[in-house]
C-alpha cells in the first residue's frame, strides 16, 4: 500500500480509513524519527548571512540600514521554522529557475517543497495513528467491492456517454460530407 501520493506541490499523504496495531507501531516509528528530522536546525545567524548572500544578486546599496535589517527580520521571521538542508534546496531552485528578485514566500514555498515528503509522511503517519483499527476483515473487504462496484458502474456510465458523443460527432461529419458533395454537384451543374 502506497501511503504518499507525489503532486505537483510535492508529495501528499493518502486517505486511511482503516489500520491495525501493527501499522499504528510502524507510524510510531517513522512518526518520531521524521518530527526529529523536521525539527528546525536553524541559527537565526546563518539564516541572515544566506538571506544576504541570496539578495546580494539584486542588491540596492540606497538602502539604509535600518531597511535592510527590517528586511533581514522579515526573512527570518518566515522561514526560520525550515531546516538548512531546505532553504538551501530552495534557494537553489529559485536561483536555478528564475531572474528576478525574490521575497519571503518565494522561498517559504520552495521550502515547503523540498520538505514536503517530510511532512507529507508526518501527516501520514498521525493520520494512521487516528484511524479505527479494522477489526474484520470482511468488512474492509465489503467495502472494497462496495467501491469496486461504484467505480465499474461510473465508467460503465462514461463509457456510454463518449460512445454517444462519438455517435453524434460521426453524424454531424456525415452531415457536413453531404451537405459538401451536394454543394459540389450543384457548382458543377451550373458551370456546365
Amino acid at each position: 500500500m502506497k501511503l504518499l501520493k507525489i503532486t505537483e506541490a510535492g508529495y501528499q499523504p493518502r486517505t486511511v480509513h482503516r489500520t491495525t496495531q501493527e501499522m499504528k507501531d510502524i507510524a510510531r516509528y517513522y512518526l518520531l524519527k521524521v518530527e526529529e528530522d523536521l525539527r528546525s536546525d536553524m541559527d537565526p545567524k546563518w539564516l541572515r548571512g544566506r538571506i544576504a548572500s541570496l539578495l546580494i544578486h539584486f542588491y540596492k546599496d540606497d538602502l539604509p540600514t535600518a531597511a535592510q535589517d527590517r528586511i533581514a527580520q522579515d526573512w527570518v521571521n518566515v522561514l526560520c521554522n525550515f531546516r538548512k538542508s531546505d532553504i538551501e534546496q530552495a534557494v537553489k531552485d529559485h536561483l536555478s529557475n528564475t531572474r528576478r528578485k525574490p521575497v519571503p514566500f518565494d522561498i517559504r514555498e520552495l521550502a515547503l517543497k523540498a520538505a514536503s515528503k517530510d511532512i507529507a509522511i508526518r501527516h501520514q503517519c498521525r493520520a494512521i495513528l487516528a484511524a479505527p483499527e479494522a477489526i474484520i476483515k470482511s468488512e474492509v473487504l465489503k467495502e472494497s467491492k462496495a467501491e469496486k462496484e461504484q467505480r465499474e458502474k461510473i465508467e460503465r456510465r462514461k463509457a456510454t456517454e463518449l460512445k454517444k458523443e462519438r455517435e453524434a460527432s460521426k453524424k454531424r461529419v456525415a452531415d457536413i460530407m453531404k451537405e459538401v458533395k451536394l454543394n459540389i454537384a450543384m457548382n458543377n451543374k451550373g458551370g456546365i
